[in-house]
């Protein structure tokens, strides 16, 4: 059963009218109507047919902007809605998956603590641990024409730089696991969808170049993009209560050691048992006037296989960017059992840390770690108290911030941007009467009182941030 907005859209443009003049009758931004038309095979251009091959080929949404040279954003206002079902906001294929999410919760979390599945080991010396301070900061890179900064600086509190940010002082055995709570709370998301972290191409590639390289470090440094789905959400065990205390005693320590699914004998099976079903692989190459890219097939018997034997050769030979594109997962997602102290080793060769929220909206954070108090925003009373409490509490405490909170489904930085300016409508009103900005489309964000009630039943609020409460 179609959503009646949805439906309002496909019957309006079926009476005669553009896409542009469809958007504006049902009341929806062209983006929002463009990619339902192009869901229900009603309109198509030389844009989407591109985007839709490479989806059909197995790309990754990234991999689609690399391949076109576009942004994520941009590529996904050429891509259909997953079909089903349809609310006001539809979710991307990614983003629709944390539909289920409580229920796999629910499941994971009976198996792992009654330990029928596999083992937990939480650490039990809560003291052999010491502080360092991370640095995050919201990547903000498409900035093109400055309308980003301009609306941060405006409404969304950030007076110093140009993203939003927040300088952390963290036990130094806390886990990524544990670290991806403490994000979570530190810029006002609720859990409700998938994250990894990575690390940047350029670190990735100083550690493996081929697939062999990378099977030694899997289950060292690397997840197994086999894991069971259940061991993705092991943690997450909320069921009633306070949310926020819950959040916060996943950040709090002592922490959880050794996690399901991550053990180096269990990535170490998952990659032989695939292996082992799938010993070759038939490369092939997609060809398109301005652009190509490779692909692979698995093949399990070479007596099955009917193609060209000269594009054969064995599984753990092929190229990566090949080989990454096999699995649902990533390659390329880290172990979360590993602590921010091993990921910032002097040793480790990694100077920063991805971490990436919600896949459909695509928030995505960069992480480094302030190795003096000097670095720090922040006077030193306020960075020794913050590590005093740290060492006692065992939980991270926030010492600086730059920027107030952001909101779940917001539809990224962008969606963010445009709510920021739904919400501040008589300042934008008389900025575009002086000609200090020009008109912009706030999408979805029409209404300044709707706006604001929907991100405050989110649990938003543009209340000022106080650091050492923050988490």
């Amino acid at each position: 059963m179609k959503d009646e907005v949805y439906q309002r859209v496909i019957d309006t443009y079926q009476s005669g009218y553009s896409v542009k003049e469809t958007a504006e009758l049902c009341h929806v931004s062209s983006v929002k109507a463009r990619r339902i038309l192009i869901t229900e095979g009603l309109w198509s251009s030389e844009r989407s047919e591109e985007v839709r091959i490479l989806m059909e080929r197995g790309m990754k949404t990234e991999e689609i902007a690399d391949a076109l040279k576009l942004t994520v954003k941009a590529v996904e206002a050429y891509m259909p809605y997953q079909r089903g079902s349809y609310s006001d906001e539809l979710k991307t294929q990614d983003a629709d998956r944390s539909k289920q999410y409580r229920q796999r919760i629910q499941n994971a979390t009976r198996n792992i603590m009654t330990g029928e599945k596999r083992e937990v080991i939480r650490m039990e010396d809560s003291n052999a641990f010491q502080t360092m301070i991370l640095k995050i900061d919201l990547a903000n890179e498409d900035d093109t024409d400055g309308e980003i900064e301009r609306v941060l600086y405006e409404y969304g509190q950030v007076y110093n730089g140009n993203t939003l940010s927040r300088e952390i002082v963290v036990p130094d055995d806390m886990p990524l696991y544990a670290l991806h709570y403490c994000i979570l709370r530190a810029f006002g998301f609720l859990n409700e969808h998938l994250h990894s972290f990575t690390l940047p191409q350029e670190t990735n590639e100083k550690m493996f170049s081929s697939v062999r390289e990378w099977l030694k470090l899997c289950g060292v440094l690397y997840r197994s993009p086999c894991m069971k789905e259940d061991d993705y959400f092991w943690a997450d065990d909320y069921e009633k209560g306070s949310f926020r205390k819950w959040q916060r005693s996943k950040y709090t320590g002592p922490y959880v050691r050794k996690t399901p699914g991550e053990s180096y004998e269990e990535c170490q099976n998952d990659m032989e048992e695939y292996l082992k079903d799938y010993p070759y692989i038939a490369i092939g190459e997609h060809k398109r006037e301005r652009w190509s890219f490779p692909y692979g097939i698995p093949v399990e018997d070479l007596n099955d296989y009917d193609g060209n034997m000269k594009n054969i050769m064995k599984m753990e030979d092929c190229p990566f960017v090949i080989w990454n594109r096999l699995f649902e997962r990533s390659c390329l997602e880290l172990r979360e059992c590993l602590t921010v102290s091993e990921i910032f080793h002097k040793d480790s060769g990694i100077d920063k840390l991805l971490y990436s929220y919600d896949f459909g909206d695509g928030w995505q954070f960069e992480i480094t770690q302030l190795k003096s108090h000097e670095e720090v925003n922040a006077r030193e009373k306020v960075i020794c108290d913050a590590e005093d409490s740290c060492i006692s509490t065992h939980r991270p405490v926030c010492v600086s911030h730059e920027g107030g909170y952001l909101v779940e489904d917001a539809g990224g930085i962008y969606g963010y941007i445009q709510f920021l300016r739904a919400i501040h409508p008589e300042e934008e009103y008389h900025a575009f009467m002086d000609g200090t900005v020009s008109y912009s489309d706030n999408g979805p964000y029409e209404d300044s009182t709707s706006s604001r009630m929907w991100a405050e039943s989110l649990e938003w609020t543009d209340q000022p941030i106080i650091d050492k409460r923050l988490l």
